[in-house]
């Protein structure tokens, strides 16, 4: 449970302040690299990790079409090593 709740952690951090646009900085990217990892350390799977994505944006009151396009990016795993 409190892996999870480190996961969670992680994902949010990975969205910025108020933005809510998942890995756009240096210090975002490196949170969503730290989550990535971390849900295949505690064996969430992918499906499960972009599943936590949508939970955190819903509970966030984002909108429906702002939520596909950041699910977008989660999947993208390239954005986790871009760098600005």
């Amino acid at each position: 449970m409190e892996e999870l709740n480190e996961l969670k952690r992680l994902i949010a951090i990975s969205y910025g302040t108020e933005d809510k646009i998942f890995a756009l900085h240096y210090y975002d990217r490196k949170q969503a690299q730290d989550a990535l990892f971390e849900a295949f350390r505690i064996r969430v799977g992918f499906q499960g990790y972009v599943n936590l994505h949508r939970e955190f944006l819903l509970s966030e009151g984002v909108p429906q079409d702002h939520i596909q396009e950041q699910l977008k990016l989660v999947k993208d795993l390239a954005r986790y090593f871009t760098e600005d």
